[in-house]
């Protein structure tokens, strides 16, 4: 039996493809299979994937009509054949040893349901932005009722590994949660066993400026607060039905461009990099005025910056 199965959707994805795709092809000292689902995508994400295909066996590319990243994951993780299914984000990249490492701690202790680890986030071009590395590495699988706000989630979707046989036994993703369903399929993973933190770096993200939790951070925000609803519903022995019919109705709707996020972002990574004294957030301050001249935030990185005020 395939030790892993990892699993991963696209959708237009050809600038950064490349690169996610070595960094688990090339994963060491574990036997694996890697998933990709092409959701639809109109570039030449679909050429990339099977020109890699042809030369990496245990690559397995499924195309698909554009159906979104819950039902693209959902197909996915149904081809899985391995133990233990990983996730993994295009654009991301998961470091050599992050598929052993993580297995390794599934295959010591019968108890975890779901492995983490730290992640190194960073800019559109690659410079390390921050670290997120919770002190806890073990949540338990007996939460209070009224800690489910508190459950320690996993630092990034694609960073997480579970057990194949878990994930079915509690439904897998759920197609009624466009948005979020990392979170939903986490809290029902941790009523079968403990959130494990790897307290290492194994993988490595990026932060982008469109992203969709950031587009979408209100539909986000809504599925959360429903998906706390649904657990506690779960935890009572009372029907989900109805917040699941409530989360059916999020979906995305067509919006115009938000240049007061877009410009919230650029000063959000221009202020990691500068106290990482990276003299290219001054590139992003000046990013941020593009987008809304009136953030008088970046004007005055910019002035102290110039000025030789701040390094």
């Amino acid at each position: 039996m395939t030790k892993v199965s990892v699993v991963m959707s696209i959708y237009n994805e050809e600038k950064t493809l490349s690169e996610t795709l070595i960094s688990i092809l090339t994963q060491q000292e574990i036997d694996f299979e890697f998933i990709v689902v092409n959701d639809g995508s109109t570039d030449s994400s679909a050429k990339i994937l099977d020109d890699f295909a042809r030369s990496y066996s245990n690559l397995k590319v499924i195309h698909q009509l554009n159906a979104g990243l819950t039902r693209a994951l959902i197909r996915g993780c149904k081809a899985a054949q391995g133990e233990f299914i990983a996730r993994q984000d295009c654009g991301d990249i998961a470091l050599p040893h992050r598929l052993r490492s993580q297995a390794d701690i599934l295959d010591e202790d019968s108890h975890i349901s779901l492995v983490s680890a730290w992640v190194d986030f960073l800019s559109p071009d690659s410079e390390y932005l921050y670290t997120c590395s919770p002190s806890i590495s073990r949540s338990s699988q007996t939460l209070r009722l009224e800690n489910i706000k508190d459950f320690l989630m996993p630092a990034h979707h694609g960073c997480t590994m579970f057990r194949n046989s878990t994930y079915n036994l509690v439904g897998g993703y759920r197609a009624n949660f466009y948005f979020a369903q990392d979170r939903d399929l986490w809290t029902r993973l941790i009523e079968k066993g403990d959130h494990v933190i790897i307290p290492q770096v194994l993988y490595k993200a990026t932060i982008n400026i469109n992203s969709i939790s950031g587009k979408y951070a209100s539909e986000q925000r809504n599925l959360k607060n429903l998906i706390d609803q649904v657990t506690l519903a779960r935890r009572n022995s009372k029907s989900e039905e109805p917040y699941l019919k409530m989360a059916n109705d999020i979906q995305p709707q067509p919006k115009s461009i938000d240049f007061q996020r877009q410009s919230n972002s650029c000063y959000f990574i221009g202020s990691c990099l500068l106290k990482n004294h990276n003299s290219h957030s001054l590139d992003y301050f000046t990013e941020a005025i593009k987008y809304n001249k009136l953030h008088y935030r970046s004007w005055l990185k910019i002035f102290l910056l110039k000025t030789k005020f701040i390094r």
